[in-house]
Formats: C-alpha cells, structure tokens, sequence
C-alpha cells in the first residue's frame, strides 16, 4: 500500500511517546493506515514528486499539491499551489486557510491533521533534586513487556482502568494526574505497596528528582526502599515497560533486573514504566509490589494503566493547543480592526486621484498609511511600519495615527510634528517601538512637495515615458532610536507624473524561489503600469499593482502585510 514519506521531516507508523518538540502531521491514507511526519520546518510543500518535503504517493495528488506554513504565532496554514484536484479543509475546498486543532486537510486520498506539538521536558538540576535514595544491582538480565506471553486480565481491572482515565480527563493540574496514578496503583486493583514518579537524566549526571511521591499504600508498613540504579539505567537505554525482583522461584523465572536490596531485608518486585521522555531525560513510574505481584499479569496491567495517562495527557495537550490558537485568534481579531480602522480606503480630496492598497498577511503587523489636509491647504501623505507584529505592533501604529492627526489638527509645520513624534516614541514608548515612516506634502496648485523620510523605502515618481524618480530616502534614521536633526526634501511633481508611496512588504515579498522583489523590481512593475494607461483613475492602477504582486508572489505565502498610496495630481 503506498505510505507517505518526508524528505525533511521524519515519518513514523505510529504517534511517537518521545517528546520531539516538534508538532506532528497525522496522514492516513484510503485504507486507513496511519502514519506521522514531524513538521520540522516553518514551510512543507506536499505532493508526489521527488522535490517535495511530505510525499503522499497517489496519482489524484499532484506532484506539488499544497503547501503548510506557519506564522510567527505558531499557528499552522494550507495553500493549495494550483493542484489539479484541488485541497479541501473539513470538506470544502480552500486555496488559502488557517489549520485548527481537529481539522482534516484533504489531498487526493490522504486526509491530514495536526498532532500538538509535545512539550520539551525541562533540564534536570541539581538544585531541583530531593535526595532519592538509590542502590546499585548486580544483574543486568531484562525482561521487557513485549517478551510476555498474553496477561489474564479480568473486567475489574478494565473497568478501574476505564474509570481512571474519566478522572484524568477531568483532572486540568498535571501534577494531580501524577497523583491519581500513583494512588491508581496502590489500590485495590493493583495491590501496590509505594509508587512514586521519577524525572531521570539519561547521561546519569545527577540523581533523580521526585515529581509525585513517595506514596505508600495504608496496608504497606514500610518505607520506599532505595531506587535501583539498573532498573533506572535499563530505561534510560530502553524506555520501555520492565519488571525487576529480589525474590527467587518460580516468579524469578520470568527472567528481570536482579534488585540489589536483600529478600531478607524487604522481598519485593518493582515495575518501572516510562511516562514520557526526551534526548536527555526521562519521567518514570516507579512501582514496589509484594514479591507474588511480579509477573506479567501486572506489568501489563500497569503499562495498560500508563497508556490511559498518556492519552489523557494528549487530551490535555490537545486542549491547551486549542486555547492557545484562540487566544492568537483573538488578539489578531483585535489587532485586525485596529489596524483597518486606521486605514482609509476610500480617499477624496479635490485636485488629487488617489488610491490606498492594503492586504494584510494572517498575522499583524504595523502598517499605517494615511491622508490628510493639511491647515496651510496642503495634503500630507504618510505610510508607516512599526517594527514588530502582533497587537503590540498595531497599538503603536494606532498611537501614530492620533499623533499625525493631533499634528495636523494643531496647524503643525511637517518638521517639527515629525520631530514630536520621534520624541514620543523615545519617551513615552521608551524607544521599545522603532518606526520606519514617510511624510510626503504636497501643494496642490502648484504642485510642490516637501518630503521627509525617517528610514522608510523611498517613494517613486514616474513619469509618462517611464523615468523614475525617488522621494527622499537614506537621509534621517528610524523614528523611536534617538533625537537628530531632520532633513527635508523640496521639489515638484508635475500633473502628468505618478506618485507611489510604499512599505518594505512590497519591495521584500519573495516568490516561489526565494528571490526577492527589491526596490528595481518594483520601479519595473510601476513603470509598465502607468506607461500602459497613464490616463487610468487611481484605483484601476491599484488593482493592476496588486495583481503584479500577486503574480510575482505566486504560490509563496505573504509573510508580511502590502501597504502603499498611489496617486497623482489632477
């Protein structure tokens, strides 16, 4: 049967226990085999040919089908990239779309889901650790579960373990998880004497810490004897379920670790069973049994219990990952409307054709462009980046917006609101928030201009015959760093010129080959655009630079948001 594949990530035929750090992509196929590949890179191309990074083997998937990208928010999207079946999300056919937790992405016969990502388990110290007792073993003859024959197990034990993963389903603290497995084993049906929870370095550079424990069944009248070394080490090189005893006859036939504490002293059986583990430790459930409870029968009980907590532990996983991408969503949502509202996209003013362009990326940024007259009869023009994405980034440039619009309001002279507005940001926001911003305005009679630029892209001027000029640029640095002296330009622009205003999300979107715009390629698209209909309205222009750009991105996700004003006077 074909079975997906990665090139760049790992495949595997079943969910991992390891914690990789890493979220996962479930792909099960017509049959309904199962298989996991990790999603190891912040962009995945999936198809059947050989360059991509996920193969699905199967004629109805094209040879690049789609594409998963993640955002800065950690937040997983499908692009379809022109597919001859199409992608489907949750039944319906998507080109572009935001991947929750429990969707099902559909490419040709494979439906694909996210597993979580699992989180990374801390590095042990030696300031977190409480003094395990432990003992060194003579033996190293082990047993693992997969070795048993078949356990008798009867419905009690089912249903105790049944009705112990209803509790963990309801049980939100780890560290109570913890405890009711513990407590799950000293009771009636796993007849446990203390059990305790482990975090073990794998290296052996320190003792183990205690995460739950000791605890001692009420019928058991003595203390946790010294943890065993072996048993310990043995999981270390193996995370896999083990059985150890100090106690001969026929329950030492099952051939384990051999327990260095004497029979004389406390005859005892242990059962150690991994929980969750990565490169360099390991969390370990650590059982003692009366010597009659070490068999298979109760390593497989035990590790059948473990198995219930470690789904519950995805659950909750699960429900964490969930809540995560609705906080983003939510903070996006808002970030969303602040930044809309800042941007007016229907502009007129008398003696100019103008035309705003705005598409926001999924996530949000700063961009803030703006128009306004001006109380000595001019138009002043401004786009803005604030550095940074996210909410932060839009409060800042919704303060922009009030500061240009209280500037103008108070009859201000451009240099002196720009130099405001730089002291702003250095005190106020305490020079956290750098701004890259251009002020341009414009006399509309006589078609003057005066143009400051504080570390932004220059605009562009073209001409009827395609000659390119640039507003000023490279001359004061980013607002928000530090206070400097300014630098205008002056100069003219005249009625059959066009005028271009623009942040670095056009003059830095990459296409499918990782080649990048740059200033020289946008100047080319503007240039054939106003040469083609330099008597266009403003807005048509707007549409045809938007298409350019879509088309020079082409199947490559944004990864910033397009913001410019284009225009010129009537």
């Amino acid at each position: 049967m074909p079975t997906p594949s990665s090139v760049a990530g790992e495949s595997v035929s079943s969910a991992p226990q390891a914690l990789t750090g890493t979220t996962l992509l479930r792909v099960t196929d017509r049959s309904n085999y199962v298989s996991h590949v990790a999603l190891n890179h912040n962009r995945m191309t999936i198809g059947r040919g050989d360059e991509v990074d996920i193969l699905l083997e199967s004629t109805a998937v094209s040879r690049q089908h789609a594409e998963l990208s993640q955002d800065p928010f950690g937040r997983w999207w499908v692009r379809d990239l022109g597919s001859r079946n199409g992608t489907k999300l949750n039944g319906s056919p998507v080109t572009e779309a935001l991947v929750r937790p429990g969707d099902v992405v559909q490419v040709g016969d494979f439906r694909l889901s996210l597993s979580p990502p699992q989180p990374r388990i801390a590095q042990v110290t030696s300031s977190t650790t409480y003094g395990v007792p432990t003992q060194e073993g003579e033996g190293d003859l082990i047993t693992r579960l997969g070795e048993y024959t078949s356990p008798k197990i009867d419905a009690t034990h089912l249903q105790a373990i049944t009705d112990f993963g209803h509790q963990l389903n309801v049980t939100q603290d780890e560290g109570e998880r913890l405890r009711r497995l513990c407590q799950l084993m000293l009771g009636a049906q796993f007849r446990g004497g203390t059990a305790a929870v482990f975090r073990v370095p794998r290296d052996g550079s320190s003792d183990p810490i205690v995460r739950c424990g000791p605890v001692v069944a009420p019928q058991w009248r003595q203390p946790m004897p010294p943890v065993s070394r072996t048993v310990l080490r043995a999981l270390c090189d193996n995370p896999e379920p083990i059985l150890a005893t100090n106690y001969g006859g026929v329950v030492a036939s099952n051939a384990h670790v051999e327990l260095s504490t004497s029979p004389d002293v406390m005859a005892m059986s242990v059962i150690a069973i991994p929980l969750k583990f990565d490169e360099s430790v390991i969390d370990v459930l650590y059982v003692v049994f009366s010597p009659e409870y070490g068999h298979a029968d109760w390593l497989a009980l035990a590790a059948l219990a473990v198995k219930q907590f470690q789904q519950a532990e995805s659950v909750w996983l699960h429900v964490g990952t969930i809540r995560e991408y609705a906080a983003v969503e939510r903070e996006l949502e808002r970030a969303q409307e602040i930044q809309l509202r800042l941007i007016p996209m229907d502009v007129r003013i008398a003696g100019m054709d103008l035309a705003i362009g705005f598409k926001p990326c999924h996530w949000v940024g700063g961009d803030y462009a703006d128009v306004l007259k001006m109380t000595d009869g001019r138009v002043l023009l401004t786009v803005a980046d604030v550095c940074g994405k996210g909410l932060s980034a839009s409060l800042v440039a919704s303060s922009l917006h009030t500061m240009v619009h209280a500037g103008v309001r108070a009859g201000k002279a451009l240099e002196p609101m720009v130099a405001e507005l730089n002291q702003y940001l250095m005190e106020d926001l305490k020079g956290e928030s750098l701004v890259t911003m251009i002020f341009v305005a414009i006399d509309l009679q006589t078609g003057s201009f005066e143009c400051i630029n504080s570390g932004h892209p220059p605009g562009l001027i073209i001409d009827r015959e395609g000659n390119v000029r640039e507003f000023q640029s490279a001359t004061n640095p980013m607002l928000g760093i530090d206070e400097f002296p300014l630098k205008a330009q002056t100069g003219v622009i005249g009625r059959s010129e066009w005028f271009a205003l623009f942040t670095d999300g056009l003059t830095e979107l990459l296409n499918s080959d990782e080649k990048m715009l740059n200033l020289e390629g946008l100047e080319k698209g503007l240039r054939d655009i106003f040469r083609a209909s330099p008597d266009a309205p403003a807005a048509e222009h707007a549409a045809e630079l938007g298409r350019f750009l879509d088309a020079f991105q082409g199947r490559r996700a944004a990864a910033d948001d397009r913001t410019f004003i284009i225009g010129r006077l009537l």
